[in-house]
């Protein structure tokens, strides 16, 4: 079966990806179109956590249109503007977002982040432009740890339930874990703690050491690369 985009399946069948999660949670709380979605994104920096664009964001909602997720409700026009359509969250949609808010709360994935590939080939760089790199990162994060203290000091301000913005805790407390191990880890290279040669250790690839670490710990646990990629992104990629 083909969606209206003529992808096999519907939206209501498949995984909904992080930018359509966010969207249909945005209409579970009242009915919008779709330029309202996205100003709504903005103001609450959703940004920060999906790539949004209009084309995109819009393109979901006619997926989850098609999918029966989102239905409309009517038409309107406000001057000179361009109609727009104001969608309603639907009984199925609802059950949807239940759904996958279930799994992705309790269903750790291992998503495949850019920054561990760096840090496991850091040591391709001299030792003192590492240094540099994880000392600018560092920076960088602590401006970021300015933002999201300023964002929780206006939320407070602002009367929010803290239940509506425990994104920007769990962003913080994740921005604050990777500056203090970057600062730590830079200190330990600029005091000489770790062999910096170019050299790689002798019969490291060829040993059955190497080769056992590689393996699972217990023979029940599976290996972490056969952890399933999550369907959003192999969904971006097609």
């Amino acid at each position: 079966m083909e969606d209206a985009t003529g992808e096999a399946g519907t939206v209501s069948e498949r995984e909904l990806t992080p930018l359509a999660l966010a969207a249909l949670s945005i209409f579970a709380e009242r009915p919008r179109h779709a330029y309202d979605v996205y100003q709504t994104m903005l103001t609450r920096r959703e940004d920060r956590n999906v790539k949004l664009r209009p084309g995109s964001l819009y393109h979901a909602i006619n997926r989850m249109v098609a999918g029966g997720l989102l239905a409309e409700v009517g038409t309107d026009r406000d001057g000179g503007r361009p109609e727009r359509t104001t969608y309603k969250i639907t009984p199925a949609g609802r059950e949807r977002l239940a759904a996958q808010l279930r799994t992705m709360i309790s269903t750790p994935v291992y998503e495949y982040p850019a920054f561990p590939v760096a840090v496991g080939e850091l040591h391709n760089l001299p030792a003192d432009e590492a240094v540099a790199l994880l000392r600018a990162r560092v920076g960088v994060l602590e401006a970021e740890l300015d933002y999201h203290d300023a964002g929780d000091a206006w939320m407070r301000r602002a009367g929010l339930p803290e239940r509506l913005w425990l994104d920007n805790h769990y962003i913080r407390v994740m921005h604050t874990a990777e500056r203090d191990w970057c600062a730590a880890l830079a200190d330990r290279i600029a005091a000489g703690e770790l062999d910096w040669t170019d050299r790689t250790p002798s019969g490291l690839a060829a040993s059955c050491d190497y080769e056992r670490a590689a393996t699972p710990l217990h023979p029940d646990v599976p290996p972490r690369l056969a952890n399933p990629e999550p369907a959003h992104q192999t969904e971006a990629r097609n």
